[in-house]
């Protein structure tokens, strides 16, 4: 209710708004709204070019760190004592860069 009556006040005040002939009908349907169109089309094409390489580079990052985590496992399962302990030492070292991760 409050904006229609807004909206009525203007437009009793302004009057209707119609492009005028000799400058907006040429502006909007020229060059100089292909320019503004284009312009906004590569700021929202930037935009999504950061938010694709922002994804590749934590997708990437999950992948190293599983491929990392395979191997301690592997070789926390191996017979020797000292591939275990290595395994179970590199183990504790991929959680605790997970625990820092979540904690920022």
């Amino acid at each position: 209710m409050g904006g229609a009556s807004i909206g009525w006040g203007a437009s009793a005040l302004i009057g209707p708004w119609t492009p005028e002939k000799d400058f907006w009908h040429p502006f909007l349907t020229g060059p100089p709204a292909a320019g503004l169109f284009a312009l906004v089309g590569a700021v929202i094409a930037y935009f999504a070019a950061g938010k694709a390489s922002q994804v590749a580079r934590d997708t990437g990052a999950r992948e190293a760190w599983w491929s990392r985590a395979g191997w301690a496992i592997e070789m926390a399962r191996a017979d020797a004592v000292a591939d275990r302990l290595l395994g179970i030492r590199a183990l504790g070292v991929l959680i605790d860069s997970v625990a820092r991760k979540t904690e920022k």
